[in-house]
């Protein structure tokens, strides 16, 4: 039932899909994203954030890749709400958030202009990569903030460079 599972909600074939979902007796968090996953796939992301409430609801507990996965569709459709209801959910879970999930907080954070939260998000992180930096980077020019984190010469993955560069190219420019 699985691979059938996957195969209709990788291809968009949702109803197909929504009639094997119904069919599995024992739901875990595997069936739960491959079905998820398929309404993202299809561009339906109010619906894939529903499923997501409702498998937390019926008692499945997420794991990182479900919750990067909606957190990102939160951020595409700018369902903030569901994002802040997220972080809540792991809380209550007491669920640690590796470096994606952090990441995509970042992200969300910076994307609703919250960059106290994004930096503290940011600065929780044992692993920062190009990514996350350029994420901070953006979400302080985005949000015309001349600020860049305290510890951005102290990387050892390198980007610091890049980063003040791309806050200069970002920098609004006065006339």
């Amino acid at each position: 039932m699985m691979s059938m599972l996957s195969v209709y909600s990788r291809f968009g074939r949702l109803s197909d899909a929504h009639k094997v979902f119904e069919e599995i007796l024992e739901r875990s968090i595997v069936s739960w994203t491959a079905f998820i996953s398929g309404y993202i796939t299809a561009g339906k992301h109010k619906e894939a954030i529903n499923l997501f409430k409702k498998m937390v609801e019926m008692g499945v507990r997420p794991d990182n890749y479900s919750i990067v996965q909606v957190l990102s569709d939160c951020v595409h459709v700018g369902d903030l709400d569901s994002g802040e209801w997220i972080n809540k959910v792991m809380e209550e879970m007491g669920m640690q958030k590796n470096s994606f999930v952090c990441a995509t907080f970042v992200k969300y954070y910076a994307k609703r202009g919250k960059m106290e939260e994004a930096h503290s998000v940011f600065n929780s992180m044992v692993e920062k990569d190009i990514v996350t930096w350029s994420t901070m980077i953006q979400g302080y020019a985005s949000n015309s903030l001349p600020i860049i984190p305290d510890d951005a010469g102290k990387s050892e993955t390198g980007p610091v460079f890049y980063c003040w560069v791309s806050f200069c190219l970002c920098k609004p420019m006065s006339a």
